[in-house]
């Protein structure tokens, strides 16, 4: 898979649409956004971190949801993140993810700095993602070149 650091959204349309071009993929998947109104979300067990223990904040991020079909109906299903920033592993076990990246400290880190940290999130099917997929980058400060893998 491609990875470009800083480009979370061009990254996961590319694993969306790889897996969707699969023959006999049978997962269920999402793109997910995740920011707020203050445009400052920390997520913890970032690669950018400088140490595990504390967080990154970022304007917003993206990953991807899937959800894995039951073989039997006894079977549980199967939910994983796909998130290229993460160390808590790639695909990441639902569960792990969001007790590892947004832990209960959060709250507290928020109330003692002022800022709102807390996570929304906006799930979108991933086949309206890579139907209406757009990004411009205007919203970044810094004015990066272009990598020339993320020309989408």
């Amino acid at each position: 898979m491609t990875y470009t650091a800083q480009y979370c959204e061009e990254n996961i349309y590319l694993l969306a649409k790889s897996f969707c071009s699969e023959e006999g993929d049978h997962r269920q998947s999402y793109a997910v956004f995740i920011s707020n109104v203050s445009r400052n979300v920390a997520l913890f067990n970032q690669q950018a971190s400088q140490a595990p223990q504390l967080p990154v904040l970022w304007d917003y991020h993206v990953l991807l949801l899937t959800v894995e079909s039951r073989q039997t109906p006894n079977d549980d299903l199967t939910v994983s993140i796909w998130d290229y920033d993460t160390r808590l592993g790639f695909p990441c076990p639902f569960d792990v993810y969001m007790i590892g990246t947004f832990p209960d400290i959060i709250s507290d880190i928020s109330a003692s700095c002022g800022l709102d940290l807390v996570s929304h999130f906006r799930v979108v099917p991933t086949s309206d993602f890579l139907d209406h997929f757009a990004s411009d980058r205007s919203h970044m400060v810094y004015c990066f070149s272009r990598p020339c893998c993320c020309s989408l």
